[in-house]
């Protein structure tokens, strides 16, 4: 192609062991189509088609820079060009009852669990929990749980299925599936069982033995990816493996639109009535997917999934001090409710979270020109009036002393944090009446936090430059439990 040179036409990969190659694929064609059409591996399911119930739940494992990953995606919306030089494990390729279930299988697929009724949601269940288990062989109970967030069960109920994985947990009450504290031994040494039964013998399941797994497609660990330029009878896909590529490929088609993980898109096109003629696929881009620390916060290519950014984001609340990643922990919790595990296998932060108003222009806006991309965000370490705004709503000891640094410097961005942490604030800008609205503000803060003020003074002096300084003091009513003193010293500089 003269758009992408060295490009091919046709896509290669891998499903459970056996390879397989389309020529000329149709740029439209979803994995899961292509899996229960073409090769009918049905067991993989249709539910929502929108990524939300995992009934389509597989496995995509490739090899990077001497890794092989594994991660669990939604077969519904994975363009099926996207898996060239990948390896597809579904349902059909862990085990069958014809042969022999995978320990997985058996704690969910038959009667001893009880965590399979109509079972249409079941391989998605199952796929969620071996990609789990391929990639941690004693995962913890939080993380078998949050291995289905993005499964949904409409029967059975979800207490038979999780009871019934976590017996491959190690660190959870009945973990090693012989010990649990719902067991009680009288004086004469019968077993009686407190609470409600238990469901099931858990030392009669067979243990999971990694070393049994099949192993990742040898080829796949040297053959070069090709970047890919498809023509299909409506929507061209193009696969560029370097920046350089990608820019020719934008400036040749400005107005095609740029896919990772096909999340927003996918959804776009089958329920919305969207068009779109050219698509460019960055996901192999390696400036893209590069995520790197500096003085200022941490890097993030706008190819990075979310799950890699909260790996990242876990690592450095965990190694750097407290009051420079509270922005990161904040991330964190956001991250815990957005989606299900397999929409952020592959969903990235630059296609779903934009926050600077001057970037993101209206409902799914942006100040993006034809032609141009996005490669990185940065997301910057807490500055220090955000630990100023964390102990001044501090209630926990008896006596509580916030101090701003003094002069504190009350810029917009001071003013910003506070009103990230209380949005419903109203704060009007401007010179006229400055000190009052600093005041009305205090005020408002306090009285939220039910620290009802006895009084409240402040002194503001003006000068000829419109900065306001002085000092103001709040002291809260006393009781016996709790008493709230801040001496604040503020400074108005009208910079901004």
């Amino acid at each position: 192609m003269a758009e992408l040179e060295g490009a091919k036409e046709s896509i290669s990969f891998y499903v459970n062991g056996g390879k397989v190659v389309v020529e000329s694929p149709d740029s439209e064609t979803t994995l899961l189509y292509f899996l229960r059409t073409q090769l009918r591996l049905t067991d993989t399911k249709l539910g929502c088609g929108e990524g939300g119930c995992g009934a389509c739940t597989v496995m995509l494992s490739w090899y990077q820079e001497g890794v092989v990953t594994h991660t669990a995606v939604n077969a519904c919306l994975a363009p099926l060009c996207s898996v060239d030089g990948m390896a597809v494990t579904t349902l059909e390729g862990i085990g069958s009852s014809r042969d022999l279930l995978h320990p997985v299988q058996e704690r969910i697929a038959i009667a001893r669990a009880h965590g399979s009724q109509c079972g249409f949601c079941t391989p998605g269940f199952v796929m969620s929990m071996y990609t789990l288990l391929r990639n941690s062989h004693a995962p913890s109970e939080k993380q078998i749980e949050g291995a289905f967030e993005g499964n949904l069960c409409r029967c059975t109920g979800y207490r038979p299925i999780l009871e019934g994985f976590k017996t491959f947990s190690q660190t959870g009450c009945c973990g090693g599936a012989t010990k649990c504290c719902m067991d009680v031994k009288s004086s004469d040494g019968i077993k009686t069982i407190k609470g409600p039964s238990i469901l099931f013998d858990a030392s009669k399941f067979r243990p999971l033995d990694p070393t049994q797994e099949p192993t990742f497609p040898p080829a796949l660990r040297t053959e070069p990816l090709i970047p890919l330029a498809i023509k299909g009878p409506r929507v061209s896909w193009y696969r560029p493996l370097t920046l350089d590529q990608l820019l020719v490929l934008r400036a040749r088609f400005p107005q095609s639109k740029l896919v990772i993980g096909n999340t927003e898109i996918g959804v776009e096109v089958k329920f919305k009535g969207a068009f779109y003629d050219t698509l460019i696929s960055c996901s192999q881009v390696p400036e893209l997917n590069k995520m790197a620390v500096t003085d200022e916060g941490l890097t993030v290519g706008a190819s990075v999934t979310l799950t890699r950014l909260e790996e990242q984001l876990k690592h450095l609340v965990e190694s750097l001090p407290e009051n420079k990643t509270r922005t990161f922990s904040a991330l964190l919790e956001m991250l815990r409710w957005f989606a299900g595990q397999q929409i952020r296998n592959v969903s990235t932060v630059t296609g779903v979270i934009v926050m600077d108003p001057s970037f993101f222009t209206g409902y799914k806006k942006t100040s993006i020109k034809p032609g141009e991309i996005l490669l990185s965000i940065l997301i910057p370490f807490t500055k220090e009036h955000y630990d100023a705004i964390k102990r001044y709503i501090t209630n926990g000891p008896m006596l509580v002393e916030v101090s701003m640094n003094s002069p504190h410097r009350m810029t917009r961005s001071f003013m910003d944090s506070l009103l990230a942490f209380w949005p419903g604030l109203q704060v009007l800008w401007g010179d006229v009446d400055t000190a009052i609205h600093i005041h009305d503000m205090l005020y408002h803060v306090m009285e939220r936090h039910n620290f009802l003020p006895e009084a409240f003074t402040h002194d503001f002096r003006s000068t000829g430059e419109t900065t306001l300084s002085g000092l103001s003091s709040l002291r809260a009513l006393t009781s016996s439990t709790r008493r709230l003193e801040i001496h604040t010293t503020w400074t108005w500089v009208d910079q901004w």
